[in-house]
């Protein structure tokens, strides 16, 4: 959340230095700042923190300004991408029509794939907080992105899969830019480690999943390999979104399921849909769901911006 905060104190601070050089009698101006967020979808509940983010991040900004006498301000329009790529296209099209050169978002690497070319060709600056799908790490475009990309999160994975003594893993990954990115680099990287068995991944379209005959799928392999190894020694990588929440409570009906460890990832990580829900919020702590997710470290500045995000929506911002 910091990383958002800073996005916009850096557009800010860049547009403060024109003010710097205009002239005495420049009248007061609005610039304006867009967003686009998953404010329903798939990233429903980061969607939400982040736009808490921003407001935090503009009452700053503005408040800054304002006491230092400049000739702006900031105004702040988001748009809900429902966290799906043709819509975010859409909302993209529809902030450019108003002029707005600066956007923050979006959030998924899907979305972000979508609108990469349209951002280098209209000149507008893109700046997700979330995107880590490698393949968009392209230098000298206008996409930037605040996290490292699945090239680091890979590693980090593969590592605790290796430090947990786990020898056989089955992948569940969403069927898109970013869960096949992920899932690639992941195997990638256990194949480094080797002696670790990685079955045929399970991949599912997130638009249309079918979660019973998913889970039904991975009960068959995890159950094989639990005979093979052991269930200590067996793990599940869940690379989704919330979608999460509705595979756990039908993964929730299969005992084996519910006695290996399950890993995710960043798109898993304080997901406020998994815990929304008793026997998705039962099952993830029945099979001890581990969950990477980058993060600034703890400063004072860290805190006080957590705790404004909380009192605005009530609860702590990823």
């Amino acid at each position: 959340m910091r990383r958002l905060l800073a996005a916009v104190a850096l557009t800010a601070l860049v547009l403060s230095l024109a003010a710097a050089a205009a002239p005495a009698a420049a009248q007061p101006r609005t610039i304006v700042v867009g967003a686009l967020l998953p404010l329903t979808g798939d990233l429903q509940s980061y969607g939400i923190r982040a736009k808490a983010a921003l407001e935090v991040a503009l009452e700053d900004v503005n408040r800054y300004l304002e006491e230092r006498g400049a000739w702006f301000r900031i105004e702040l329009v988001v748009e809900d991408t429902a966290t799906k790529p043709d819509i975010a296209v859409s909302k993209f099209n529809a902030l450019v029509a108003q002029g707005i050169k600066f956007i923050i978002g979006p959030m998924t690497s899907a979305e972000a794939k979508k609108l990469k070319d349209l951002a280098d060709e209209q000149n507008v600056l893109l700046i997700s907080p979330s995107s880590t799908a490698v393949e968009l790490a392209i230098p000298g475009d206008n996409l930037f992105r605040f996290c490292p990309n699945d090239l680091v999160q890979s590693k980090v994975v593969a590592k605790l899969i290796e430090d947990l003594g786990i020898k056989a893993v089955l992948i569940i990954a969403r069927a898109d830019t970013w869960g096949l990115g992920l899932k690639d680099g992941i195997i990638e990287e256990l194949e480094k480690i080797g002696g670790i068995e990685i079955p045929t991944p399970i991949e599912y379209h997130p638009e249309a999943p079918n979660f019973p005959a998913i889970a039904a799928s991975a009960n068959e392999i995890v159950s094989q390999l639990v005979e093979k190894y052991g269930r200590d020694k067996v793990a599940v990588v869940l690379i989704a979104f919330s979608e999460a929440a509705e595979l756990f409570k039908q993964a929730a009906g299969y005992p084996t399921l519910r006695s290996v460890l399950w890993i995710g990832s960043d798109g898993t990580a304080k997901l406020s849909e998994i815990i929304a829900d008793p026997i998705s919020a039962s099952f993830a702590e029945e099979v001890l769901f581990i969950n990477p997710l980058f993060s600034p470290a703890v400063t004072a500045k860290q805190r006080e911006v957590a705790e404004r995000v909380k009192a605005k929506i009530g609860e702590e911002p990823d």
